[in-house]
């Protein structure tokens, strides 16, 4: 998704799609910066009168990770 998209649009992607969140990146596309993370959970309990809303006033942040970071904490330490 693109930063400029609306919680509707992030409601028709999941009803096409099946998918429970998505990555909000600058422009929408992979490899550029990542705005954050929008699920289920940022705008299940909104109203639809707030469904024009834009997705960046939802989105959840994302915390400081690098990449071994990401990967550890996929990977249980079991393994």
């Amino acid at each position: 998704m693109s930063a400029d998209m609306t919680v509707q649009d992030a409601l028709t992607l999941k009803a096409q799609h099946g998918f429970s969140g998505f990555p909000v990146t600058s422009n929408g596309e992979i490899g550029v910066k990542l705005v954050g993370l929008v699920t289920g959970r940022d705008f299940d309990f909104l109203q639809a009168d707030q469904y024009d809303t834009a997705i960046t006033e939802v989105v959840s942040l994302p915390s400081e990770a690098t990449p071994s970071a990401v990967v550890a904490s996929a990977c249980p330490s079991s393994l």
